[in-house]
């Protein structure tokens, strides 16, 4: 907009509204989709916490939606905008475990699968077990075994592919496993539940994540525990990705594009324009 405005002698602002109309008269109508799969994924618009909302079709991989915030009210408009006719043809909604995307889907998607997203879940499982049990083991250690696990945070969050090889990582974080068996058990536990997203069967899923629940809650680690019971409530919506199996790496890049678009334009003063060159992005 810098160059094109120095380029015609205008201000950058008439070269932004002109783009802006642009947009709005080239974009489809929001809610005009024969989209049968959907995905709903969060966003950062600013810092501090301030998430808005895409809904994705995730054949065409086009967003669909952009909302100014995570509400259900806010994803309900969208819906809204679709028409009922529109939001009974939706068979799967992917998304993460946000009760307000869950409430707007129901009420207005009533033959619509909900899916679980894996990736929100297992990043879940870092600081609502990880932390927590090596805060609480930190400060009961003492010597050697302190200093081992007072500098490990960063070492168990890693997956195992991704450890250091130069940094001899592998190596310090099987030492710090061999010093404190609770570390262990929630590491391991980690690594184990990936495994259930690989599953085709449901029947078999079931299976696999009753034997990782019954481990989860017999191992006396209550945050391993309360993440258990709380995947169990989920569960419907985790398993039916054996029926819908919706690649993760589709979402991700997509917002992982959200962010590029944001970092190139130093931020936006004006959100409108800011969601339609989403939309034009992904179109």
């Amino acid at each position: 907009m810098k160059y094109v405005a120095k380029q015609f002698c205008l201000h950058w602002a008439a070269v932004k509204e002109i783009d802006k109309k642009a947009l709005e008269k080239r974009l489809p109508a929001v809610g005009k989709t024969e989209a049968r799969f959907l995905a709903v994924v969060e966003f950062s618009i600013r810092k501090r916490h301030r998430y808005g909302t895409t809904s994705i079709d995730l054949e065409a991989k086009k967003v669909l939606y952009v909302g100014k915030d995570r509400t259900e009210q806010s994803l309900a408009a969208f819906y809204e905008q679709m028409g009922t006719e529109r939001c009974n043809a939706i068979q799967a909604v992917a998304m993460d475990m946000w009760q307000a995307s869950k409430k707007a889907t129901v009420t207005h998607c009533p033959n619509a699968k909900i899916i679980f997203d894996p990736f929100p879940i297992i990043q879940s499982y870092r600081p609502d077990v990880i932390d927590v049990v090596r805060r609480d083991e930190c400060k009961k250690a003492l010597g050697e075994q302190r200093e081992v696990i007072k500098g490990s945070r960063y070492l168990l969050l890693k997956n195992e592919e991704n450890l250091d090889k130069e940094r001899n990582e592998k190596s310090e974080l099987q030492r710090l496993l061999w010093l404190n068996r609770r570390l262990e058990k929630v590491y391991i536990l980690k690594d184990d539940l990936k495994q259930l997203w690989r599953y085709k069967s449901t029947a078999w899923a079931e299976k696999w994540f009753a034997a990782w629940y019954r481990r989860a809650i017999y191992s006396e680690i209550e945050p391993r525990k309360r993440f258990a019971r709380m995947l169990k409530r989920h569960k419907a919506g985790i398993l039916a990705h054996c029926k819908y199996p919706f690649h993760t790496s589709v979402l991700e890049g997509i917002n992982n594009k959200i962010k590029v678009i944001k970092r190139i334009a130093h931020g936006f003063r004006d959100e409108e324009y800011f969601f339609l060159e989403i939309r034009e992005a992904f179109n």
